[in-house]
């Protein structure tokens, strides 16, 4: 066991009275757990029980909406409903009885919607809602006046459900932080025009929630320190705007945050964005106000969370992804189980990818995620019939099983033909800011290493006759898939990415990227062409309407702005017809029209991959019962990967 201590880290904290056992705070975020009518549900209770579970001090829960008009989307609870208290209740001592603080964080949407096309955007003034490039509507005194009440509706129903206290929402999206930015506010009344004419609504929400909350409760404010718009305000304004806010005396603590929806990329920050990116914000904040700061951004491990303190930079730590990826992370950190500690990778592409399409929140890396009464924490039971199973394939889906079967108790032996475990993510993570997926493989290789009773046959190919003479009684084919390059697109100009990754193939000045399915791949490739060779010209084709289509629109967002301005050309609805040597011929969509390209070095195809399942196929019928899991059974994501392995360990 590793005995690194964090002193810090997991001692007491007080706000107002308030005692915290530690300094992690699960953050407020949407997470699409709520039924259609704005109530809440049984997997919502479950979600925040299980982070409790896992140690954390306080959870700060929602955001919750003040209003059906200032929903963001169908998936959010309405706190002005009364018929939300008797739920509130049960999921405030259920955290209680966990020894877990819970405060409700409550927000009007204003022009951040949602819903398509998008209801009621209200803002300040009227201007273009930059996110959609929908027109919000000016607001009049009376809808202001309506948003105040409605905040202290809310308030006054999170106090009868017995939460420890109220945060408002002055972030990276919601009504209130838009009062504040010079881009939304034109107002010339007392609502705008000066400083403190944009904070007025603020200072009289919160005036009007210390009214009806009792005197005991934490009143806090989560407010956004730099829009990182040009139009919008700086770090230097929102510090300025945070410590007028501070000196009202009407607030407890401050929660930092940064960005906005039409800034995603700083908002929710992709792993490209640093880790740690904003503690320099925080640390500015700190330095400013006269009250505990929380801080924000990409934190997902013990050690670099012990530093902040330490720094002096936050009081405590928020934490929203990881505590997603991995609610045991406090209980692990402080019994010193730091290598068991599976850290999110901001691939943001089950968490906040999925709740932007108002679904239910997942995570790549826990299959739990919104099924914790099915699948979390005390859910994984002992079998009470070992068997002996022969996995093949060290990749993800190999090592998930492996570690799941085992841990309830089965007897595993794994054949992988590399050197290295972890397949394709070996290839993923050379590209250029995708390193963070080495994570998952870290953490799946670190358990798979310490289970007594998996026997890890490394590098070592399988074969028919070494798995029928280990007579086991269940094999899995996890032996992942392939690239190959159709007839119409070969010749020796012609290579996959998997060869570019590889290094196995020698690389021009003038490439031609054909994307045919534009997922991440395409844009990773061009990264990684400009970031390891000089001086190259890169055409990026697809017949599809553009770049990254499954993409993360904040991890789009990112990659262009590093590609565009280089050598690089997009091209979409365009396929390709005929490859010769000196040439390539494109068709474009619903058009006679042609292009070509000549003079090309390389062509690099990207959308044939087969399953390597000859295994499966010749063993099926000889040891029954056979899977086949991951790539080899079909092509995806790593998501699948996981969560199909995980199911199918679990149900043996």
């Amino acid at each position: 066991m590793n005995e690194i201590k964090f002193k810090r880290l997991f001692s007491e904290f007080s706000i107002k009275g308030l005692t915290l056992k530690n300094r992690i705070v699960f953050l407020p975020h949407t997470h699409g757990l709520v039924s259609i009518t704005g109530l809440s549900t049984e997997e919502e209770n479950a979600y925040y029980i299980e982070r409790a579970k896992g140690g954390v001090g306080l959870i700060i829960s929602g955001s919750y909406v003040v209003s059906k008009d200032g929903s963001y989307g169908r998936t959010f609870l309405n706190a002005s409903d009364e018929r939300a208290i008797p739920n509130f209740k049960k999921m405030v001592k259920s955290v209680h009885g966990l020894g877990t603080k819970i405060i409700g964080q409550i927000s009007h949407a204003g022009s951040t919607k949602m819903e398509k096309p998008e209801p009621n955007l209200f803002a300040p003034s009227q201007v273009i809602e930059k996110s959609t490039n929908s027109y919000t509507i000016e607001m009049d005194k009376d809808n202001i006046n309506e948003v105040i009440r409605d905040f202290r509706k809310s308030a006054e129903n999170l106090a009868e459900g017995g939460f420890d206290g109220v945060e408002i929402k002055v972030a990276h999206d919601g009504l209130l932080r838009t009062f504040l930015s010079p881009y939304y506010n034109e107002r010339t009344d007392e609502y705008g025009k000066d400083f403190e004419g944009r904070a007025r609504i603020i200072l009289k929400i919160l005036s009007a929630i210390k009214e009806v909350i009792k005197d005991d409760m934490v009143l806090g404010a989560r407010i956004c320190l730099d829009e990182f718009d040009d139009e919008g305000y700086n770090l230097e304004d929102g510090i300025k705007i945070s410590k007028y806010i501070a000196e009202t005396g009407l607030i407890d603590y401050i929660s930092s945050d940064a960005g906005s929806w039409n800034i995603f990329m700083m908002e929710i920050p992709p792993m490209s964005v640093p880790l740690g990116f904003s503690e320099y914000m925080s640390s500015a904040l700190k330095k400013a106000v006269n009250l505990p700061v929380i801080a924000f951004g990409r934190i997902n491990d013990p050690v670099q969370a012990e530093q902040i303190l330490e720094n002096g930079n936050a009081d405590l730590i928020g934490m929203v992804r990881q505590l997603v990826c991995n609610p045991e992370t406090p209980r692990q950190a402080l019994h010193g189980q730091v290598d068991d500690i599976r850290k999110c990778i901001a691939c943001d592409e089950g968490c906040i990818g999925q709740v932007m399409r108002m679904q239910p929140i997942r995570c790549i890396q826990n299959l739990s995620v919104g099924k914790e009464k099915e699948y979390g924490i005390g859910k994984l039971r002992k079998t009470d019939s070992a068997k002996k199973i022969v996995v093949v394939g060290g990749g993800v889906s190999g090592l998930k099983f492996s570690e799941i079967a085992a841990k309830r108790g089965h007897n595993i032996v794994l054949f992988e033909k590399d050197t290295l475990l972890g397949g394709q993510i070996n290839l993923l993570k050379k590209i250029p800011f995708r390193n963070e997926f080495s994570e998952v493989i870290r953490y799946l290789e670190y358990q798979v290493r310490h289970l007594n009773n998996i026997d890890l046959r490394i590098p070592e190919e399988a074969d028919s006759e070494k798995i029928l003479k280990e007579k086991p009684d269940m094999l899995v084919i996890a032996s992942g898939a392939e690239p190959f390059i159709p007839e119409l697109f070969f010749n020796e100009k012609t290579i996959t990415g998997h060869q570019l990754l590889n290094d196995s193939a020698n690389i021009g000045k003038n490439i031609v990227i054909y994307d045919q399915l534009s997922k991440n791949d395409g844009m990773g490739i061009a990264e990684y062409l400009f970031e390891y060779y000089e001086n190259i010209k890169v055409h990026y084709v697809t017949p599809t309407s553009n770049i990254g289509l499954t993409a993360q629109p904040e991890n789009v967002d990112i990659i262009l702005r590093k590609l565009m301005p280089l050598d690089f050309k997009i091209t979409p609805y365009h396929s390709i017809k005929s490859v010769s040597k000196n040439k390539i011929e494109f068709q474009k969509a619903y058009s006679e029209e042609e292009l070509q390209v000549n003079g090309y070095d390389n062509l690099i195809y990207l959308g044939s991959i087969r399953s390597s399942d000859k295994l499966y196929w010749q063993l099926r019928d000889k040891i029954k019962p056979t899977f086949r899991l991951g790539d080899a059974k079909v092509p995806a994501c790593v998501e699948l990967a996981i969560h199909d392995s995980e199911k199918l360990a679990r149900s043996i």
